[in-house]
């Protein structure tokens, strides 16, 4: 046999480190929690370390796990932090996927780890930046390679291989040592047919051994030992100490031992552009069995008169095969591309061939230029240069339908490049990343390709709406429509659009149109292509007659009652949602009618307070001091009704002037509840509220700063905060246990699904309410996110605390009381003024612990302070 191929038999490696018996790049796969609207999804790929040729060498996976690090920071330069995770190889199926909540620039770095000894090592990694977008489902690849040793200090490998002599002729071994990467490899020692009876026998056994230097560090073993006919084979991790030997030692087993098949020819590819031909410099040749046409079990390198050999394992292929080459077609510009070319004839293997010599590989590649131009529209700021562009044939599976390789766009917005020839039908992606926000549109300009296109195709410009081309139109016998009402996108910004109607009657049906036409300028290629997506979400406010709203062009009427039992019910809002950025990767905008639903409450009598048993009642550490959560009855009279989530963010801004929280992503969001604000400017908020909806307000509110004076009328029915006992009762929900009983669960404990709170630490033996600890947030969450109590309220537990109306007093709650509303007014009674001018606030925030959530605890702060980021409000109003 040649020395080539033996050393190219031997010296090749595994395909598959990531997973026993996979060649496929590893994802991180299953299904995703709950989570909430706000949450952005990351699937990650896995690569590296994958393309090296699973020829002699058995699957054995090597990699036990992959550790990742997330660093990241917001749009205002702000650090992000997010719990690290590790993945272990040994049973993908079950690893979860990737959730942010934070948006922002996220540097996700992969270590891959492998076992020596009882020992983790980390000797590969590799790291991607991806722009987390809320809502939004993004995929990452992460590419690993070797981390380098710590040192360029020498070791010594030494080595030694027993074979039985009556086992079989040996004739040739090698030993090949290899970093963690794609680098080239390290060959220790390769001896190559040597004079039969060369090596010594010791025992009966030929003893092939040796020593040599070695840098420190991490490296795959390859060894191999037979003849021409047969080997046997072996791969292990070696760890090589500096000034220490490393021994590999082992006696080979007949059963060791598998027939191979020594491969040999040339190969040649006759490639032409646009039907002229072309030079094209052939760099490898792959082989795959017919039975896998997808995986490659060998490849080689080709020299420079087009020759190569190989080596394979039998086992490997028992049918056929199927060559290809690998090469770079010279075009003499920049876009010299790299191709793989299918062989179409397929030798078979019989159990008795030792060799296929003479396999001419000779492939056409018959390529043509396709070019275009890329027009962004809507998206000035960014201009039309270095667009990314990527044709592709199946719409339903893009990421494996990509032809050619990458272009770009030059200053002018053109692009180019090389395909190879085929009929059908192309689609085209374009996309570019500007301020760490990534622009993608996708399924464009579809076009048409014949295998008889003679020369260079262009395919024209390719028309990119980044703001909808889309206008809405709304008219109808609402009040306030007495002439069209019409919504026109502005800016990237708009991602949603409100039209809010307040005084509509009780009991009386009302029709809308709705009408929607593209802007004047056309879209080519795609001027037929008008699927929105539209879908219509009605609450129990009103009726509707029309049960799919969808816009096709011409006006679509949507009929509704407001119901004759809920006359409160005057206000009707019609949203145009973009759903985030949807409408820069999709294009498809939803419409949302909806009126706000409010949880009824009725009104019962119920025991305020917790036990003198209750864990976690006693002063501020809940263990010591006086408890001011003594148990007795209250009956409550009036029906109410209570805003299901805290206020959020957006509703709060539509109606004060003062923003909320501004203090960086974690907090901030339209979504999240309105922290940073004081008790005052909540009640300010609930008497504007009332007067937006057609309510009589409920508060009076004189003076200004800390002189303002608040009095309540209590038959009013317009917003207002909660009082104590009303708030409590809610939380509670028939619940008498510490927290509200929540689907499937007691009300005894709580978990990291229920609410936001601390629960990274057990709080096992001290009060029992957090007996699975897991990761906490550390921010704030959207208002509706966690699962709703049996009333339908949402994180009464946790998240943020909530004002409610009555001034904090340790003894006011001592006996039982019949609609309570506080101990009195601060303005006006000087013991209550001069000893706690607090007011209450319940349900805990997102940094206390469990027993800090609990539905008894208070809480208390002045209601002149604005600088809590885990204090929020809710509203309730009379039913009647």
């Amino acid at each position: 046999m040649k020395t080539a191929a033996i050393k190219r038999g031997i010296l090749v490696f595994l395909a598959a480190l990531l997973c026993a018996g996979c060649n496929s790049p590893f994802k991180l796969s299953g299904t995703p929690p709950v989570k909430p609207a706000a949450l952005a999804h990351v699937t990650l790929i896995i690569t590296g370390l994958n393309d090296r040729s699973r020829t002699l060498f058995p699957d054995t996976p090597v990699f036990t796990s992959v550790r990742l690090e997330f660093e990241g920071t917001d749009a205002g330069g702000s650090p992000l932090s997010k719990a690290p995770m590790e993945i272990l190889l040994t049973n993908p199926s079950v690893i979860p996927d990737v959730d942010f909540e934070n948006a922002g620039n996220w540097i996700i770095t992969a270590y891959g780890r492998i076992l020596v000894g009882t020992e983790q090592k980390e000797v590969a990694e590799g790291s991607t930046t991806v722009n987390i977008v809320a809502n939004e489902d993004i995929t990452a690849t992460i590419t690993l390679t070797s981390i380098p040793p710590d040192t360029t200090e020498n070791g010594t490998f030494g080595w030694q291989i027993k074979v039985p002599q009556t086992l079989l002729v040996v004739n040739a071994y090698s030993l090949t040592l290899s970093a963690f990467d794609n680098a080239a490899n390290m060959p220790v020692n390769l001896s190559d047919e040597p004079i039969p009876g060369s090596y010594p026998v010791v025992g009966g056994n030929i003893v092939i051994e040796g020593t040599q230097p070695i840098p420190e560090g991490y490296y795959f073993l390859q060894a191999s030992v037979g003849n021409a006919d047969q080997r046997a084979y072996y791969v292990d991790v070696v760890h090589i100490h500096a000034h220490r030997t490393t021994r590999f030692e082992h006696t080979v087993a007949s059963s060791e031992f598998v027939p191979i098949l020594t491969l040999s020819g040339t190969a040649t590819v006759n490639a032409t552009i646009n039907g002229a031909s072309s030079p094209f410099v052939v760099n490898g040749i792959r082989v795959y069995s017919t039975a896998d046409p997808a995986t490659p079990i060998a490849n080689t390198t080709v020299n420079g008169a087009g020759n190569w050999e190989m080596v394979i394992s039998k086992r490997t292929v028992t049918t056929s095969m199927v060559f290809t080459v690998t090469g770079t077609l010279l075009t003499g510009a920049a876009d010299e591309q790299e191709f793989e070319t299918k062989y179409t004839l397929s030798p078979s293997v019989t159990t008795t061939d030792t060799n296929l010599s003479g396999i001419a590989v000779i492939c056409a590649l018959d390529t043509i230029t396709l070019a275009g131009a890329v027009n962004p529209q809507g998206l000035s700021e960014v201009g039309t240069s270095d667009w990314e562009v990527r044709p592709y044939t199946n719409l339903a599976d893009r990421a494996n339908s990509y032809i050619g390789t990458l272009a770009r766009t030059n200053n002018a917005g053109n692009w180019s490049m090389l395909i190879e020839r085929f009929t059908g039908t192309i689609y085209f992606a374009i996309q570019k990343e500007v301020d760490l926000i990534r622009y993608e549109r996708v399924g464009l300009h579809p076009t048409s390709i014949s295998i008889l296109q003679a020369s260079l195709l262009d395919v024209g410009t390719i028309n990119g709406w980044f703001i909808p081309p889309l206008q809405i139109k709304i008219a109808g016998d609402l009040p306030g429509l007495d002439v069209p009402k019409t919504l026109i996108p502005s800016s990237i910004d708009n991602k949603q659009f409100t039209y809010t109607v307040t005084d509509l009657a009780y009991n009386t049906s009302y029709a809308v149109n709705f009408s929607d036409y593209f802007t004047p300028t056309a879209i080519t290629n795609n001027s037929a292509t008008r699927e929105y997506g539209f879908t219509g979400v009605v609450p129990r406010a009103c009726s509707i007659a029309t049960d799919n709203i969808t816009f096709n062009g011409d006006s679509t009427q949507v009929t509704f009652t407001s119901r004759a039992y809920v006359d409160h019910y005057k206000t009707l809002k019609i949203t145009l949602d973009f759903d985030n950025d949807d409408y820069v990767t999709y294009g498809k905008p939803r419409l949302t009618i909806e009126t706000r639903h409010e949880v009824p409450i009725n009104a019962d009598t119920f025991n305020m307070g917790s036990p003198s048993t209750e864990k976690g009642r006693f002063g501020e550490d809940g263990l010591t001091g006086t408890s001011d959560e003594e148990r007795h009855q209250v009956i409550l009279n009036r029906n109410y009704y209570m805003m299901p989530t805290e206020v959020t963010q957006e509703l709060y801004q539509e109606l004060m002037p003062t923003p909320s929280y501004t203090g960086g992503t974690n907090f901030a969001g339209a979504s999240k509840p309105v922290v940073n604000i004081s008790w005052f400017d909540a009640v300010e908020f609930a008497n504007k509220l009332s007067e937006r909806e057609g309510l009589p307000p409920v508060y009076t509110i004189t003076g200004t700063g800390a002189a303002r004076s608040v009095t309540v009328n209590w038959n009013a029915a317009g917003w207002r905060l909660p009082t104590e006992a009303e708030w409590e009762y809610a939380a509670r929900a028939d619940s008498t246990e510490q927290f509200a009983i929540f689907s499937g669960y007691d009300g005894t404990t709580l978990r990291g699904t229920q609410a936001n709170y601390d629960s990274s630490t057990s709080d096992a033996g001290v009060f029992d309410y957090n007996p699975y600890p897991g990761t906490s947030l550390g921010y704030i969450t959207v208002a509706d996110s966690y699962i709703a109590n049996d009333w339908g309220l949402q994180n009464m537990h946790g998240n943020v605390w909530e004002y409610c109306w009555d001034w904090h007093d340790a003894d006011y709650y001592t006996t039982g009381v019949t609609d309570p509303t506080g101990p009195g007014d601060a303005t006006s009674d000087p013991e209550i003024n001069n000893t706690n001018s607090k007011r209450v606030i319940r349900g805990g925030g997102y940094a206390d612990p469990a027993w800090r959530l609990r539905s008894a605890k208070r809480g208390s702060l002045s209601p002149l302070a604005v600088n809590r980021n885990d204090v929020g409000f809710r509203l309730v109003r009379l039913q009647n």
